[in-house]
């Protein structure tokens, strides 16, 4: 008798999670044909941003650097950064485009490729994380929009998304 429970009660669950799937899809699906964008943003509306410091360049090569280091990611140059996109992967970059008198840009420079869109998930993580070690630190951060990415035509060994210019 306690198996038999066990195995309705097991039925009854993925039942419902069949029923959530089909409820999702047909959200979505009514989304879409009403032409709305999925929930969440996408990689590219996360990649169209910049964050903006508003302080000077040491102070802000600070906050990111510790942000950096907290989250394994890889200087290599100044003012740029290697971000982690999977295990032992660094395919995307980061880095400072530009500095006003008090405020120094921090923007993606680069993303890998994601069946056939760009993964912006890197740049997502390290964008948020550089942005509230600045409030901590008392450094204003705020965005502002980025140019669109494109698939860069470089010979590389994957397809990598870069600014337009």
């Amino acid at each position: 008798m306690p198996s038999t429970t066990f195995l309705v009660g097991v039925a009854v669950f993925l039942v419902l999670l069949w029923l959530d799937q089909r409820r999702r899809q047909a959200a979505a699906r009514r989304r879409a044909e009403r032409g709305e964008k999925p929930r969440g943003g996408g990689a590219e509306e996360w990649l169209a941003t910049r964050l903006v410091l508003e302080t000077d360049r040491d102070t802000a090569d600070a906050v990111v650097a510790k942000v950096a280091q907290a989250t394994m990611s890889r200087p290599v140059a100044p003012g740029r950064w290697s971000l982690l996109t999977g295990f032992d992967r660094y395919e995307a970059t980061a880095g400072f485009v530009r500095t006003d008198p008090g405020a120094v840009t921090l923007a993606p420079l680069s993303a890998p490729d994601d069946d056939g869109a760009p993964d912006g998930a890197a740049w997502l993580d390290f964008r948020d994380r550089v942005a509230k070690a600045a409030r901590r630190s008392g450094v204003v951060a705020r965005t502002e929009p980025s140019p669109p990415f494109v698939v860069s035509t470089g010979a590389a060994a994957g397809r990598t998304w870069v600014p337009q210019k």
